[in-house]
This record gives structure tokens, C-alpha cells and sequence, in this order.
């Protein structure tokens, strides 16, 4: 079964409203696209593999992706993770297109593309930390065998070492195989390690003790936020600002109309700056002047808040902005830009 669900990252979501709200010309938009991109890579490697792991049985795996706990010194980052009563499994996935050298010697990976060779972090060292991690993690909790793989998701890739060794082989492999190599682990293994009610206290230890990575996106790229694009952006031809008439969010170049623009503009304001907004906030990001306006267009949302009527602090939650909008995204979006 699927107990915990692979989710878009936050940091994705936050790279996109961050080049939705920056002038295109603004000296850092290559570096925040090139980011995304890498981070869009890896998301998308990861989703490969739920083709693969639909597969193995439900009754016999949970799996939980994407996944950060702490093991008392460090924060780890674990992709994939399948569970069952027999074993533990870390997959550590790697979207990477091109000849993939897994030099054992040095512990390293060349990767050769379009002709060019360029080492990359050695994909068994991390995850041999990562096992090392999530030992000392589960040690709080229960005992079981714990393995790990690399996946390459891209199946173009062409693996190449320099190993005889054929444990390279099983810990290497295409994310077609990965049904085999899970069943393959299973049946080296003769016993249960732990009960029903032991996985499912573990499943419940590791959702409650996983902590996303929270950071504000524009210190990480030292961008003020005056250098933000404010207003209330249009959802089918990305002209900015809209203007706000019979209750409807007017676009005076595709002359198209919309209740909702303002709620994407919010969830913009929640990934760039943080989930509490105030009225003079709300009035100076989706460019209205009355505060009549903001406190009706905010109340509508049905968000928690707090203060005065005067003084009102609103606490966007996504999951009801997204709600709102229906998962939809922006046509401003970052992946139009960039790709």
C-alpha cells in the first residue's frame, strides 16, 4: 500500500512562484531555472517509479516516499522507502540520462553526455550514510533488516563499472527491474522481523517524525521583497494586473474573466513570504485600495485568523487554497518559461 504519497515539493512550488513574481530579466532567474530543473528531475525520476512499484503486492509492501527524519546529529533525505514484515528498503532514485561509470575505485560516477565527462557524487557512498542513518533512526524503534539500491529511472541511461564484483549489479539497477530485486530480497529472506502491529507503529513513527524542508526561497537566493511582481496575475495569458470589476477579475488584453485569480495570487504570497498575511498585506500584494475588499475577498476564504477586526492576521492554508483552485496551476508557471 501507499502510506505516504509522492507529492509535488514544496521547494518546486516555490522556485515557480518565485519566477512567476521576478521581472524576466532579473539577474537571478538563470540560476532559480537552473535549480528547478534539477529539482523538477528528480521529482519526475521519482515518479517513474510508481509505474514499477504498482507491480509488487500492496498487502505485503508499504511504501512511503519522500521522507526526512533526524537521527540525533544529522537531517536525512530518503526517496523511497518499503516496508515489510521481513525487511526494510531505502531506494535512492537518480534520473540521469547518458553513459553512467560507476568507477569503485575512486568511488565515484562519471556520467558522459553529449560527449562531455563530468563526475557526480558517488551514488553508493550516500547511500550506504543513508542506511548507516536510518539504522541509528529505527534503533529507538524496532529491529529489521535493512537494505538500500540505486534506481536510474531514465531508461536510456547505459550503466558501465569497473567492478567484477556482482553485488555492484544488485545494487544497481534500472527501475524496470525493481518489482524483481524486491521479490529477489524477499526471498533471501526465510522469517518475519517484525508484527503487523509492529510496521504499523513504524509507519505511524516515521510520517509523525518527518520534517519537510521549510526554507524561505528568497534569502536562500538573497532576492528583497521589493524586487516581487505584485498584482493579481491572469490565469490564461499572464498579463498582470488584473482589475477588479463586478466582482470579477477582469483581463484587458484576453478580455477573459475569473472569480478565483486572486487565490492563486495568495498562494504565491504563502510559498514566497509565509502562511500569515494581514489586511494592508493583502491590499499591497494583489494591488487593491480598499480594505473593505481585502477583508471580504479574505473572509470568503474561510481562513483562520486572529486580531482585532482592525488588525486581522489571516493564516493562508494551502490545502484550502488548493482546494479553490482545484490543483490547478497558474499558466505563468515556471515550466512555461523554461521549457
Amino acid at each position: 500500500m501507499i502510506a505516504k504519497k509522492l507529492e509535488i515539493p514544496q521547494s518546486i512550488l516555490q522556485l515557480e512562484a518565485l519566477l512567476r513574481r521576478l521581472p524576466s530579466n532579473h539577474q537571478k532567474v538563470p540560476l532559480i531555472k537552473k535549480e528547478l530543473n534539477m529539482k523538477l528531475a528528480g521529482y519526475q525520476g521519482e515518479k517513474t517509479l510508481i509505474f514499477p512499484l504498482s507491480f509488487i503486492d500492496d498487502k505485503k509492501y508499504s511504501i512511503l516516499h519522500d521522507l526526512r527524519l533526524y537521527d540525533g546529529n544529522h537531517y536525512f533525505q530518503i526517496d523511497v522507502l518499503i516496508l515489510s514484515k521481513k525487511f526494510a528498503l531505502i531506494v535512492e532514485v537518480k534520473n540521469y540520462a547518458g553513459e553512467l561509470y560507476f568507477d569503485t575505485e575512486f568511488n565515484q560516477l562519471i556520467r558522459t553526455l553529449d560527449s562531455t565527462a563530468s563526475a557526480l557524487p558517488y551514488p553508493l557512498t550516500q547511500i550506504k550514510r543513508l542506511q548507516e542513518q536510518l539504522n541509528n533512526w529505527l534503533s529507538q524503534y524496532i529491529s529489521i533488516p535493512l537494505y538500500s539500491l540505486v534506481v536510474v529511472s531514465n531508461p536510456t541511461a547505459f550503466i558501465r563499472t569497473n567492478s567484477k564484483d556482482s553485488l555492484i549489479s544488485q545494487q544497481i539497477i534500472h527501475q524496470s527491474y525493481l518489482p524483481f530485486q524486491i521479490n529477489k530480497i524477499d526471498a533471501s529472506i526465510s522469517s518475519q522481523s517484525i508484527s503487523d502491529k509492529d510496521l504499523t507503529a513504524l509507519i505511524k513513527a516515521l510520517k509523525k517524525q518527518n520534517k519537510p524542508l521549510n526554507v524561505s526561497i528568497l534569502k536562500k537566493f538573497s532576492i528583497e521583497k521589493e524586487e516581487m511582481i505584485k498584482g493579481v496575475i491572469c490565469n490564461q495569458c499572464s498579463y498582470r494586473p488584473l482589475e477588479r470589476i463586478n466582482a470579477n477579475w477582469y483581463c484587458p488584453l484576453c478580455k477573459s474573466k475569473s472569480k478565483i485569480a486572486h487565490i492563486y495570487a495568495l498562494k504565491d504570497y504563502y510559498y514566497l513570504f509565509g502562511k500569515i498575511i494581514n489586511n494592508k498585506q493583502a491590499r499591497d500584494f494583489l494591488e487593491i485600495q480598499s480594505s473593505a475588499l481585502a477583508t471580504r475577498i479574505m473572509s470568503k476564504i474561510q481562513l483562520k485568523r486572529k486580531g482585532t477586526r482592525k488588525d486581522n492576521e489571516y493564516y493562508l492554508d494551502i490545502k484550502t487554497l488548493n482546494k479553490l483552485t482545484k490543483g490547478e496551476s497558474p499558466c505563468a508557471s515556471s515550466s512555461k518559461i523554461i521549457y
